[in-house]
Order: structure tokens, then sequence, then C-alpha cells
């Protein structure tokens, strides 16, 4: 749902990051407060802050048990201030974990990747937070070690998106065999894809809906949990993977 009224301008404290160090001091501004479970984040074309929250439905947290997110927008109001947290999308099924926005011809969408397992969806929302497309997970096993995961898209020249979304491993330190994940929706049937992966999904978007235009393609394997994906000004994706727990091959960077 879309908020009717505009909040009142936040004046944020000073956010004091000296601590880390480097070439010189580090200085930011909070600019929201008081945030239940905040993941992901994204600017709009107007300036906007958007990003995800998550309302736990019990007393097992964001991880272990229900939870509802939610995408909340934030406003620069000028002068380094800015307005409150309004919601643009409420009653998300699972942990919201990424937040990305589709510029198309009838507005910006938003792709917000939420849940865990085969609770797992990325679920395209329109004008006036109408979900109107959506990408639904199967995972094989429901003691999955990481059964969420995120995404990032951009537009190519010919007006189609490209989704990138990541698998992660089934064990801690093992390789998933093939085939044991499948995905589904946005016109596409039941494919088999495989973890430890990332892969790319080619869209149509028109402001209404959102279609799927061929199969998921692979195009990384035998990275264990793929969580930060980004393209980089050379148009290059950025893949981060996080390393095993505890002991592990010294030659392997943890990064859990």
């Amino acid at each position: 749902c879309l908020a009717a009224s505009a909040p009142a301008a936040i004046v944020p404290p000073a956010l004091d990051l000296s601590a880390l160090g480097g070439i010189a001091a580090v200085s930011g501004n909070v600019i929201a407060g008081a945030l239940d479970y905040p993941y992901g984040a994204a600017v709009a074309s107007n300036g906007n802050i958007l990003f995800g929250v998550n309302s736990p439905q019990g007393s097992l947290g964001i991880t272990d048990g229900p939870t509802v997110g939610s995408i909340l927008s934030i406003a620069p109001q000028g002068s380094g201030t800015f307005g409150a947290p309004v919601p643009l999308v409420g009653g998300i099924g699972g942990t919201v974990q990424s937040l990305n926005i589709l510029n198309t011809p009838g507005g910006q969408d938003l792709v917000v990747d939420s849940g865990f397992g085969s609770g797992r969806t990325i679920t395209i929302f329109g004008t006036g937070g109408a979900q109107i497309g959506q990408l639904q997970f199967t995972y094989a096993s429901t003691n999955w070690w990481h059964p969420s995961g995120v995404d990032t898209v951009r537009q190519m020249p010919d007006g189609s998106y490209q989704l990138f979304f990541g698998i992660g491993s089934e064990a801690d330190r093992a390789a998933t065999s093939p085939g044991q994940v499948t995905v589904s929706g946005l016109g596409l049937s039941t494919s088999d894809v495989n973890a430890d992966s990332v892969y790319e999904l080619t869209l149509q978007a028109s402001g209404n809906s959102v279609q799927a235009a061929g199969g998921p393609l692979q195009v990384v394997s035998g990275v264990r949990n793929a969580y930060g994906l980004q393209i980089d000004s050379n148009g290059d994706l950025i893949v981060g993977d996080n390393g095993q727990d505890g002991a592990h091959d010294p030659f392997e960077v943890g990064a859990d």
C-alpha cells in the first residue's frame, strides 16, 4: 500500500565513524532509526531511499520462524534532513533479503528477494505496490544450509532486463549435487537449477507485467553462498561469496 500523506522532516543526528580510520575520518548521518531488521536498499530516480524491514511473527527471529516483510521509502527534504519512513509495499511473505529497481516504460518496479528454502520468492511489484510477477523456488531439502539468496538487475540496450540471482550450497563444506533446486513462475515452466551457483534470467517488463524471455542461464558455479551481486561500471558482474564456517583450507579466506 502507498501512504497518502507526507511525514514531517527529520533532522538526523551525526554518526561518528572515525574509528574506521583510513586516509581521513569518515562521518555520516543516521537517516532512520528503530527499524525492524532492515535489509536491502535501493535509490529511486526521485532520490528516495528504499529499503526492506522485517517483522518476526514469533520468538524464533527472522531466520527460524515466520516473518512478514515490508518495503519503506525515505525522502530527502533538503539541507540534510529526511522524511520519516513511508510504507510502499507490505505483507511480503518471508524475510526481505534484497531490493532492486526496474526502470520500465510504466514507471519503477520493485524487485524483492524474500523468504527461505521452498518459501523463497523473487517478486516484482509495479505501480501502487501491486504484484505483477513472481519467481518461486523449491529446494529438495528442508535442512538446507543456505536457503536464501540475493539478486541484482540491469537494463539492456534492447529494453530487456537481466535478473541475476544466487543459489547457495546445501551443506557448509561440500558441493551440492546437481538439480536439487527448481524455479518456476514469470511464464517459465518448472526448471531445474544448480546450487553453488549464480543464474541469469532475461525479463521483459512493461510496467504492468513481467515475463521471462527464455530459461535461467548458469553464469557462475562453484561458489558456496553468493551473497552480494553488483554490476560494475564496465558492465561486469561482481560476486561476493561467503566462505566456510570454522576451520578451512588456509588458502581460502572465509567471509562468514
